[in-house]
């Protein structure tokens, strides 16, 4: 490979064969291994909510966004106690 190439490496999933940036499959496998730990009351409103943000308008998934982060700042991870609260871009560009 060269390396102009070497930044674009993908890697293939097994269960769809779809190229994902191994990075990307990573946040996604953890994502998942949470999900399946759910309760299937649980699993039903993660769904929920999924389908809200998925057909959410741009506006609406910002402030979803900053509710969860608020959220998670107060009450910390389940796991570990605590949640490192990433800053998101405002409308015009700037942190929030």
């Amino acid at each position: 490979m060269d390396s102009s190439m070497a930044g674009a490496r993908v890697e293939l999933t097994l269960i769809s064969g779809a190229a994902v940036p191994p990075a990307l499959n990573a946040r996604i496998a953890a994502l998942m291994s949470g999900y399946s730990q759910l309760t299937p009351q649980g699993q039903r409103r993660f769904m929920e909510v999924l389908n809200a943000f998925t057909f959410a308008s741009p506006a609406q998934r910002r402030q979803m966004r900053r509710a969860w982060l608020e959220a998670l700042a107060l009450c910390g991870s389940a796991r570990t106690g605590s949640v490192p609260v990433p800053e998101l871009p405002d409308d015009d560009g700037s942190k929030v």
